[in-house]
């Protein structure tokens, strides 16, 4: 018996659905433990003053390579740089709802959080692991996300509006199939369009750079 084999034959033993029973039920439980710490620290100002108060220190700092050399670091510093993945998924997850996109690059893409008189970027890199980081901004972009907007889920002023618009757009691309138009020429359609529109970002970005 291969080990596909023996692994069948496991997940459909007794033995092996109490593994997996057991499995998901940690998963689940580690899941719900993750959703109330990142509510959390997203319901008041203790962790974004924690951050502030570290890049008043370091202009950047990132959780994997603090916390690979954490023997000179506090415990309350240690305890919040593994938090934050979860501030970073608790602003992914606002901003989901209000249609703010982030900002993305070669290894991964950030928010730019405004507190205050600070500014800073929150953001996460992929590679051989994940690894999140803090930087301080000292230029604010156009689409950053105001902290107290979070601590008090304030819904963006455009959201309806932005529904709305995707509800007709919705509409019109089901109306279009329905008339007979095949999805392969929807879908060309609009690629063509949202390339040219990004090409269009792109030049007036360049004409930004150059003043």
């Amino acid at each position: 018996m291969d080990d596909i084999e023996k692994l069948t034959a496991l997940l459909k033993s007794k033995e092996g659905q109490e593994i997996m029973s057991k499995h998901i039920k940690n998963f689940i439980e580690k899941q719900k433990i993750e959703e109330e710490e990142m509510n959390k620290i997203l319901s008041n100002t203790d962790y974004i003053n924690w951050i502030i108060n570290f890049l008043a220190d370091n202009d950047s700092f990132s959780d994997y390579c603090w916390l690979y050399n954490s023997l000179n670091l506090k415990d309350i510093d240690v305890k919040n740089l593994k938090k934050l993945s979860l501030f970073y998924d608790g602003v992914d997850k606002y901003a989901n709802e209000n249609f703010i996109y982030p900002t993305n690059d070669n290894n991964g893409s950030f928010y730019q959080i405004k507190y205050n008189d600070w500014c800073f970027e929150i953001g996460v890199i992929y590679g051989q692991g994940t690894t999140y980081y803090c930087q301080r901004a000292y230029v604010k972009e156009d689409k950053y996300i105001d902290f107290n907007d979070i601590l008090n889920n304030r819904k963006q002023d455009n959201i309806s509006e932005i529904t709305d618009t995707l509800k007709l757009l919705s509409e019109c691309i089901l109306d279009a199939y329905n008339k007979g138009v095949p999805i392969e020429a929807i879908k060309n359609t609009t690629d063509k369009v949202i390339n040219e529109i990004i090409w269009q970002k792109k030049d007036k970005s360049k004409i930004k750079v150059k003043k």
